[in-house]
């Protein structure tokens, strides 16, 4: 492929087949303001006002800094592996600095040509990866000048990203030459999800009307048999259903009889009389039809993973999504508490941990609040850069999640993905002096050199400090005094490690001289050793983390034998990366974990709905379908061998799946007051038949045919 580029606002557009994009940035200035310019709009940002003529506002050399986020490593070439340093940009007159993660910063150089009144300047940069969507690009770009508050540029506020041209050619949206991922078209769109309708007839003698959403009085003592919903524990017979019930507690059945107006929940343990109440409301719209249902779930564990370090939520918008979850009968919130980009829950021991690391805004000390990342802005003015859960909203979140038969399990990032952490125990030492328990998380002048895959370079728990430990401790302790739902399992992350961390650590070059280390790393001593032996076990918790926080550099999974812990749970997740990765599932499952499946390819939640750069989400791996529906049930097709009947069946069961989020699930989710993505609608002309024709994928259905 011959190398390709566009002009566009603020956006990401290819140069050659794979692996080299360059975006291209235009400032300008006006008599009035310092602006930063985009092809088509202006943003104006006010950086001082006197009475000056129009000639003292040129855009000239001088201290000023343009701060942006870029998901993506800028000059590679130049940067070099490491990055983290400043770089000259030949012949553009601006060097490119990178300070830590995504956050990245332009200034002039002496050779900057000055800017006059409307004038213009484009400055290219590489970045060292694909870039085909818009939400590539990060919002809130801001400017600097000493003594100065800085002033987020007005057309890159918000989320809209109006200022990111749009990508509107094959060269500016596919990856490589062979690349997929093309936007569909209304008829490719519509062949995806097109089913033909069909309607399920009863007579009104099978209907029992049922009020208000079965608002009747409840009457325990009641002695009637007819007009009554009686819930009731009790074993549940497996046999008439063919069903497999795994020994569940979320077994359930559900009986309606129209003759003597009874509805009957029988659970196996509450979770199911739960779940069956679940189901009762799920198929009460406004006359419900006389059925017998006997039923349990395929997988114990339907979890649902919310990141509330990188971009955090408030209290309110997590009770929503537990009563969400429950209403699809997913039973485990894992909670992503802390990362490199802020730590979210209150712990009084730490109260560093908050006071510094669930902040971010323009600090270069970072004594205050963490440098923006992501796109957050310089300001400090809640979400999604700051904010935390007060020891309050976390019982409160646990009342909630109990009532809704839903286990919360707390994940704090561990020894990688633990700036939030390190920078903010750093904070406490420094005031707190000799005194107290010593909580230190990084090694002071340790000279080890590494990047992590979202491009930090000192986020890296040091696991040969007994100090390391000490927090470590007073973390399990803190979240497992929460009675309202006794801590059954700590996620400690594990993943993604810079490669070089800690290798020149003078404690961890004792430790390895002295000790034979478990899997043959310090990552195998943190998790084996210390973390399970000394911690977990004595809280009798069981543990979970990350595949790549459990596997020794041989990608072989860490010897549980001697493990005094009950379970060791993994997320099974890399199916993209490299050949054979998908195997790894099958590897923990033989070595004794539980595997909690969380494959990127189908369970992502925060990738795309279809292969478009206006479509918001990451892209490495392809999207999830029906999480729920799967997690629930296993179709009768998927125990066929490959072949006609199997995708016969497969087919006909999509069918009967799309036609159920577009006539009852999207229903429900408009009551509960939830937004959803609405695909856009085709349509098509036949030019032979004459006629019209209307799709959505919302039901999967012909909307309306027409001459």
């Amino acid at each position: 492929m011959t190398p390709r580029g566009h002009y566009h606002k603020i956006s990401l557009s290819p140069l050659s087949a794979i692996y080299e994009f360059r975006f291209f940035i235009v400032l300008s200035t006006t008599s009035e303001t310092f602006t930063f310019r985009t092809m088509t709009q202006i943003a104006k940002v006010t950086v001082y006002k006197r009475q000056n003529t129009a000639k003292d506002l040129n855009l000239t050399y001088g201290p000023w800094q343009i701060h942006f986020s870029c998901v993506y490593k800028i000059e590679p070439d130049l940067m070099g592996t490491l990055g983290n340093k400043e770089v000259e940009l030949p012949g553009q007159g601006v060097t490119v600095s990178q300070l830590q993660g995504d956050q990245y910063y332009l200034k002039p150089t002496q050779s900057f040509i000055s800017l006059t009144p409307g004038g213009r300047r484009k400055i290219k940069l590489k970045i060292g990866y694909v870039s085909v969507a818009r939400t590539d690009t990060m919002p809130n770009w801001y400017i600097t000048l000493p003594n100065l508050k800085p002033e987020v540029l007005a057309n890159t506020k918000g989320n809209l990203l109006d200022f990111v041209t749009a990508r509107t050619t094959v060269q500016q949206w596919k990856r490589f030459g062979s690349d997929d991922y093309n936007p569909w078209t209304v008829q490719v769109s519509n062949n995806y999800i097109k089913v033909n309708k069909t309607v399920q007839h009863w007579t009104a003698s099978n209907f029992l009307t049922v009020r208000d959403k079965l608002g009747i009085p409840s009457a325990p003592s009641s002695t009637s048999t007819s007009n009554i919903i009686d819930l009731s524990l009790g074993e549940v017979n497996a046999t008439a259903a063919n069903v497999t019930f795994n020994n569940s507690q979320d077994a359930y059945s559900l009986s309606v009889n129209a003759t003597s107006h009874r509805i009957e929940v029988v659970g196996q343990a509450a979770s199911g009389v739960f779940y069956g109440v679940v189901t009762l409301l799920s198929l009460l719209v406004i006359i419900l039809p006389e059925c017998i249902i006997t039923d349990a779930p395929r997988f114990p564990y339907r979890g649902l993973m919310l990141d509330i370090a990188r971009n955090f939520h408030p209290k309110e918008d997590i009770l929503n999504i537990i009563k969400l979850m429950s209403s699809y009968k997913l039973n485990r919130l894992h909670l992503h508490l802390s990362d490199d980009e802020g730590w979210r829950i209150n712990i009084p021991q730490l109260p560093e941990l908050t006071t510094l690391g669930s902040q971010r805004c323009y600090d270069p000390t970072e004594t205050k609040c963490l440098m923006p990342q992501l796109g957050s802005g310089p300001n400090q003015a809640g979400p999604p850069g700051s904010g935390f859960l007060t020891s309050a909203d976390y019982i409160e979140i646990l009342r909630l999640a109990n009532a809704h038969h839903v286990t919360v399990i707390p994940e704090i990032e561990m020894p990688g993905h633990g700036r939030a952490a390190i920078l903010s125990m750093k904070l406490r030492n420094s005031t707190q002096g000799s005194g107290g328990v010593s909580t230190v998380l990084a090694e002071a002048n340790d000279p080890s050199e590494y990047t992590s895959p979202q491009m930090y370079s000192d986020n890296a728990i040091n696991p040969c400090l007994e100090s390391t430990y000490n927090f470590v401790n007073i973390i399990m302790t803190e979240v497992f005094v929460h009675r309202q739902q006794p801590l059954k399992i700590f996620h400690f992350g594990g993943d993604e490690v810079g490669k070089g961390a800690w290798v020149n650590s003078s404690r961890c070059q004792q430790l390895i001289a002295s000790t034979t280390l478990p899997g043959g790393s310090l990552k195998g001593y943190f998790f084996q050793v210390n973390l399970v032996a000394e911690l977990a076990a004595n809280k009798s918790l069981s543990l979970a983390a990350w595949e790549d926080g459990l596997m020794d550099s041989e990608d072989n999974p860490f010897n549980l034998s001697t493990s005094p812990v009950k379970d060791v749970l993994t997320n099974a997740w890399n199916n993209v990366w490299q050949p054979g990765t998908v195997s790894r599932t099958y590897k923990f499952a033989e070595h004794g974990y539980k595997v909690i499946l969380s494959h990127a390819t189908h369970l992502y939640f925060d990738h795309p709905d279809e292969p478009d750069p206006e479509e918001r989400g990451n892209y490495w791996a392809t999207r999830f379908t029906a999480l729920a529906d799967r997690a629930w049930h296993k179709a009768s097709w998927e125990s066929l061998p490959k072949g006609d009947e199997r995708n016969k069946q497969q087919k006909e069961d999509w069918f009967s799946f799309a036609r159920a989020v577009g006539y009852r699930e999207l229903p429900r989710l408009e009551q509960q007051n939830v937004t959803y993505r609405i695909p856009p609608p085709g349509a098509e002309l036949s030019r032979v038949e004459s006629f019209w024709r209307a799709f959505t994928d919302v039901s999967g259905e012909l909307l309306h045919e027409f001459a």
